[in-house]
Order: structure tokens, then C-alpha cells, then sequence
């Protein structure tokens, strides 16, 4: 059959159409099984945990769509070789920000661009790295969660000495959102120390700090709760060898349609 229905697409037959009968009947039932079985699910589900192209449900269109950003988390710091009689730590990196923002799904295009950026890396010796932003891309309301800042990295010493926590992710725009919040400092006095625990994120947890009793240890720090959680900053005691900081948590995009 050459015709079909503009909103749908359920086939009919037209004047200049020879005669279809059962067979056209029968398309134009699975046709309507078809849609009818797509209006049974009210609402449809797609995550992103890397960056993409979100395509807008056509059959049928939805009516508005739900969409929730979690920005990575950060890094904690890492430690140094410890030298005898001394201590190094990293501070823990901050959970990353959430944000969510509903919108009328006529007001979207077709296709819409997603970003995932990436956790913050953590790395010995080294401040942790920051974790990178997500975003979903409307041409007009852009949605963006800001990731969570890499805690700071303190040396060898022998003194009472800490360093500072990665601040949590904010600053985002569109919708509403949370923060995150922010790592713990380090802290350290002749052969021991403890390590930053990292700041939460709404979707996920902090990693804990690390401890240490005893010298020559080489503690790395703890990877952030999935998704958008701080890592831990690492510890090394006295003669200990380097450690890297735990990575952050990472960063998701989920976008509900609902019709």
C-alpha cells in the first residue's frame, strides 16, 4: 500500500492502489501491535558514562525528558619516598557536582550532544589531577556539572606538616543541582601520617583515607565511589617508596524520555 498515516506511519491503501485485502489488513494490524506495543513502556532510560549523542525517541515522541549530570570526582594527592625518620601524604580529592534539569522534549532537537569528561587521575609524588565536566548540550538550555578538584601532594618531612583537599565541583548551569563536597586534609609528624579521605559526590562515596601504625609503608590512595566520589590521598612512612593518589569516581549522563 502507498500511503501511510503522517503521524504513526500505519499503511492504507489509496485510489491508484491494486486490491490488497487479508494483506493489507495484516500490515496495518502489526503496524498498530507495533506502536501500541512501544506506548506500553511510559518511560525510556539512556546512560551515558562516556560522551556522545543522545537521539530523541520518534514513535512515539516523547513529551518532556529528565536529564541528570554527575561530574567526575577528583584525585587525591600522592605521596613521595619517605626518608628515614619522615613521612609524605596526599590530601583527598573532592566529589564531583550534580546537577538535573527537566525540559520540554519539543524545545530539544532531534539529537542532542552529551559529554562525559574523565575522572582525575592520581599520580605519585604529584597533586591529584582534577575530574573533567559533563554536560548535555541543548541549543538553547545547556546542563553542566562541574568535576571535583585533585587534592594537593605534601613532601618527605620530618616536621608536623599536612596539605590541602581538592574543593568539591560547583559552578554549574541549568536546572538544580548539589556540589560536591570536598576532600579532607592531610596530616603527617616525624615517621607517621594519615592521608586525606576524599569528599563525596551525590551518586557516590568518598574513598577513606589511609592510615599507617608502623614505618616503611607505601600506601596508594583509594579509588571514589561510582559515581562522581573523591579518591583518597596515599601515605608513605619513614623509607617507604612512593604511592599515587586514588583516582576520582567517574562521571555519568542519564536521560529519561517520558511520553
Amino acid at each position: 500500500m502507498a500511503g501511510t498515516t503522517p503521524t504513526f506511519g500505519f499503511p492504507y491503501q489509496t485510489l491508484g492502489d491494486a486490491p490488497s485485502g487479508a494483506q493489507g489488513l495484516q500490515d496495518l494490524a502489526t503496524a498498530v501491535e507495533g506502536v501500541i506495543s512501544r506506548m506500553d513502556t511510559s518511560m525510556k532510560e539512556t546512560t551515558f558514562t562516556s560522551s556522545g549523542t543522545w537521539t530523541k525517541n520518534v514513535n512515539p515522541a516523547p513529551k518532556w525528558v529528565h536529564v541528570f549530570a554527575q561530574a567526575p570526582g577528583g584525585a587525591g594527592g600522592g605521596s613521595g619516598a619517605a626518608a628515614s625518620g619522615q613521612n609524605s601524604k596526599g590530601a583527598g580529592g573532592g566529589g564531583g557536582e550534580f546537577r538535573q534539569r527537566k525540559y520540554d522534549a519539543s524545545s530539544l532537537g532531534a539529537t542532542e550532544t552529551v559529554t562525559v569528561g574523565a575522572v582525575g587521575a592520581g599520580a605519585s609524588g604529584a597533586n591529584g589531577g582534577n575530574g573533567g565536566n559533563v554536560s548535555f548540550s541543548s541549543s538553547t538550555n545547556l546542563l553542566q556539572a562541574v568535576g571535583g578538584l585533585g587534592g594537593a601532594f605534601a613532601a618527605s618531612s620530618v616536621t608536623p606538616f599536612g596539605s590541602s583537599p581538592g574543593a568539591g565541583g560547583s559552578g554549574g548551569s541549568g536546572g538544580i543541582g548539589s556540589a560536591g563536597s570536598a576532600g579532607t586534609p592531610s596530616w603527617g609528624d616525624a615517621n607517621l601520617g594519615i592521608s586525606g579521605s576524599g569528599g563525596a559526590s551525590v551518586m557516590g562515596g568518598g574513598a577513606a583515607g589511609r592510615t599507617a601504625a608502623t614505618v616503611g609503608n607505601s600506601l596508594p590512595g583509594g579509588a571514589g565511589g561510582i559515581y562522581g566520589g573523591g579518591g583518597s590521598g596515599a601515605l608513605s612512612t619513614s623509607t617507604g617508596a612512593a604511592a599515587a593518589g586514588g583516582n576520582g569516581g567517574p562521571g555519568l549522563v542519564i536521560v529519561r524520555e517520558y511520553f
